[in-house]
This record gives structure tokens, sequence and C-alpha cells, in this order.
């Protein structure tokens, strides 16, 4: 049956009146806000569906899911973090992806980003975020140092940062973040998987008390001491650190591959030319080692059990995880293998190679429902030796006692 033209209005009209999907998502690193919301409008004009989409600090976006600030019920769609994946599902607040979807995803995702969000069998966020951290050089301040590329070791990483610091290129060459907050426990796992380690999250037992990570915890210390790392890095987070470069005030820096975006809108008249010269590698890796490491970043998007609307919802979420989505913002790397195959990818993304070799050494944090309680035990003593109150020794040994003390 044809419907009349004010007919058909009606009735859109009275779907965009329901009440409308809730979703909640970060402002920080990633996708832009205003890239998500231009996608929620094209997703209402499509289909009728309106969407109410919140914007949160990554910090607060684990407590407003929990319900710790009584707002768990308060969404149909929610970010997923890799780290948060075993805990949600463990507190029953979680949908599995639905077995349809669940096939798409590993047809056209590789399984160490999907498998960021599996859990005891099941897959409960789509593949939405490859985020991962790079290297970023300032190539302006570099050749004034006398070099002409990045560093490809940790090694020469150092050396690089303490001539431009003899010559008077940068007084502080090395930028990072290093607040004792998530993006510290970050930090020790590409750092320690430069120097080989792996957090295996299949082992029974959580042994954080091993060479590598203490290896780690004593080159970053070995940089305040040389005076190659900004003492503001200790306070800094990754938003902070994303200034600071973008300012020029850093030689070199670890972060998102949102930074890239950030970078690139820096040069303004939109040009897309930064304000200095810069480019993007992979981490810098031990001469031991021989492979560059970095941190899984790597984030979903799931549907709360609570959710009324959940075939919505899905729907929703397969629209804004597309790869039409994500073509459109290659700053950040795209999940679904078909993009990666487009001649237009390496057209306008400088660094997808790099990315790419990047992606393949993504180690992840321990996989557990006490995941927090960890965290928090290693950001409180990994910190506490940075600001030089105990030793690294003594930071780990801490850290391994208190965790079984968990039943850990």
């Amino acid at each position: 049956m044809k419907l009349s033209v004010p007919v058909a209005l009606l009735l859109f009209s009275v779907m965009l009146s329901a009440d409308p999907l809730r979703v909640i998502y970060m402002a920080q690193a990633g996708y832009d806000p205003r890239d998500v919301e231009q996608r929620g409008r094209e997703f209402a004009e499509e289909t009728g569906i309106e969407v109410t989409l919140r914007f949160e600090e990554y910090e607060d976006i684990y407590d407003l899911v929990t319900g710790k600030t009584g707002e768990g019920d308060a969404f149909d769609v929610v970010l997923l973090d890799n780290i948060w994946t075993a805990d949600f599902v463990d507190r029953g607040i979680l949908e599995p992806v639905p077995d349809d979807l669940r096939r798409s995803v590993e047809a056209g995702v590789i399984a160490p980003i999907y498998s960021a969000n599996m859990y005891k069998g099941e897959l409960w966020g789509v593949p939405f975020l490859a985020n991962f951290q790079m290297l970023y050089t300032n190539m302006d301040l570099l050749r004034r140092a006398g070099f002409d590329r990045p560093p490809d070791t940790l090694e020469e990483m150092r050396h690089m940062a303490a001539v431009a610091r003899e010559k008077g290129v940068i007084e502080y060459p090395v930028f990072d973040s290093l607040r004792s907050e998530e993006v510290l426990v970050c930090e020790l796992v590409w750092l320690s998987g430069a120097f080989g380690n792996t957090w295996d999250p299949s082992r029974d037992k959580l042994i954080l008390d091993r060479p590598e990570n203490r290896m780690a915890l004593e080159y970053l210390l070995d940089l305040k001491h040389e005076g190659l790392l900004n003492p503001y890095s200790l306070n800094a987070g990754e938003m902070f650190s994303a200034e600071v470069f973008t300012w020029g005030d850093a030689l070199f820096t670890s972060n998102w591959t949102f930074l890239i975006g950030r970078l690139e809108e820096a040069g303004g008249s939109g040009s897309g030319a930064p304000v200095f010269d810069f480019t993007v590698s992979t981490l810098p890796y031990s001469d031991s080692l021989g492979a560059s490491a970095t941190v899984s970043g790597f984030q979903g998007l799931a549907v709360m059990k609570s959710s009324t609307r959940k075939d919505e919802a899905w729907r929703f979420i397969s629209y804004l995880s597309s790869p039409e989505f994500q073509r459109r913002y290659l700053h950040e790397f795209p999940v679904w293998r078909q993009v990666w195959s487009e001649p237009e990818t390496r057209m306008r993304d400088p660094y997808f190679d790099a990315k790419r070799v990047q992606v393949r050494g993504a180690k992840v944090r321990p996989v557990h429902p006490r995941y927090q309680e960890i965290s928090t035990i290693i950001r409180k003593w990994v910190y506490s030796a940075l600001e030089e109150d105990v030793s690294v020794r003594d930071a780990f040994r801490f850290i391994q006692s208190e965790i079984e003390e968990l039943g850990l």
C-alpha cells in the first residue's frame, strides 16, 4: 500500500518522537565527537530512529556504565574498552553480540582486534576503534639536532634526545603521559613490550614482577635522571601530551593515533598542513628485541542488557562502526580489512603502512574481571618509583605482593 505524503510524514514524525537511543562515548582519544554526532544524525535521517549521544571523559565512563553514579540503566549503547570486557560481563550488564553480526565481524576483522572484546567464548562488542600508540617525532627539531629519520630503537631515541639537548635544540626532548591513571599502565605495557614482555592473559597467575617490566621503568628513570624527560610528564595525560607536541614543545612523544588528526587540524586554513614538519612511526624497541611493540586500546560498541531497544541498538552500532564511516576518518586505523585493501586508504593516509606494522605488535593488559583493582595497584607503585619514593625492584615486589593478596 502506498502512503500519501502527509501520512508518511506523520509516521516519520511519530518514529522520531519515540524515546531516542541513548549512547555514551568518550570525548577524548579516538573519533572526534563531532563526527560521531554527524553519523548519529545521518542514522536518524535514514531510519527515523533518533539517537541521543552523551560524551564523557574516558575515566568517568566506567563508573557511569557500572551504575556507580546511579545511571547504569541510562544507556542502550556503551563504549566497551577491552580492559572492561571481563568486568562488565561478570556483572551481567552486557548483551552478547547476535550471531549474524558476530559472523560478519569475524569475517571482516582480524582476530587480534575483535578478540579484544571476547570473553568466555562470546563476543560482547562490535569493533569500532583500533586504538594503539605510535611514536611522534618533530622532524624540524630532529634535523636541527643532526638527524634525518626517527629512531628505530630505544637506544637511538635516547641518543638523539641527548644530542638535541646538548646542542640546545630543546631543553626537554621527551614528553610522555605518565600521571597516575590508566595511561601509566598503557605506557608500561608498550615499553615493557619493547623489552620483550607479553602480559599473557591466558596465564592462571598474573606475574608482574618481571625483568622486562623493571627494565621499562628503569629506562624512564634514566631519561628523567639525564634531563631528557620533561618533568611535567609525571602530571600529564594523553590530551595534555598531545597539546605539548602540537605546540612544538617536544622532540618525541608516544600517543594514540588520534594525535594525527589534531596535528593536521593545527595547520589551520583548511590545508591540513601542520605548523611544523612531523612524522609518525612505529614505537622504538630495545636493541636486544628487534620488534616494535604497542599497547592495545582496542574498543568496541556494546548493548546493555537493560536496554529495551536491543535490535535498534545493534542496528545503530552496525551503522556507526561500518566501513563507510571508518574510511571517512583515516587518521584512525580502520578495523575492517576491506578498507585496508582500498587504494584510496594509502593515498589519503601516509602512515597506513606504519600503522599496519604497529598493530601487529599490540600487547594486551591483563584480562580479568578485577582489572580495575589490578590497575590501581600497578599505577600506585610505578608512579611511586617514578617519583623515586621506592626503588624499581621494590615497586614490582610490592605490586606482586598486593596482587597475590587479592587472590590473583
